[in-house]
């Protein structure tokens, strides 16, 4: 079982990147922050339940998937001249960096 995520922790996870926000994301990225003081709580509580039942929570489990030429020079019709990007919601990409930091603690310590 993973280490709990603590609300300083989480809360410079939130803070530190760009303000990009994704289609899936119910709110902009800039509101989340700006409105972080509240809800930070009920995040990292997300956070740590899905860390500590080794689950992820239903609504995070979708992404956009878009296709994009790798160069503009390569044909058009050939599938190999694209590269698929997942667009994933911002609190995802937060619980994602969470499990990151946990992992390589691991991995450094075995």
């Amino acid at each position: 079982m993973f280490k709990r995520a603590s609300l300083t922790e989480v809360s410079k996870l939130i803070i530190s990147p760009p303000n990009k926000s994704c289609e899936l994301d119910p709110n902009p990225t800039f509101l989340l922050k700006s409105c972080l003081h509240t809800l930070i709580v009920p995040i990292t509580k997300i956070i740590n339940l899905s860390l500590s039942s080794g689950m992820l929570p239903y609504h995070l489990k979708h992404a956009n998937a878009i296709h994009l030429p790798k160069k503009s020079s390569l044909l058009v019709n050939d599938l190999n001249s694209y590269r698929p990007i997942s667009n994933l919601s911002f609190i995802f990409k937060v619980l994602e960096k969470v499990v990151f930091s946990r992992l390589n603690i691991h991995l450094n310590w075995n």
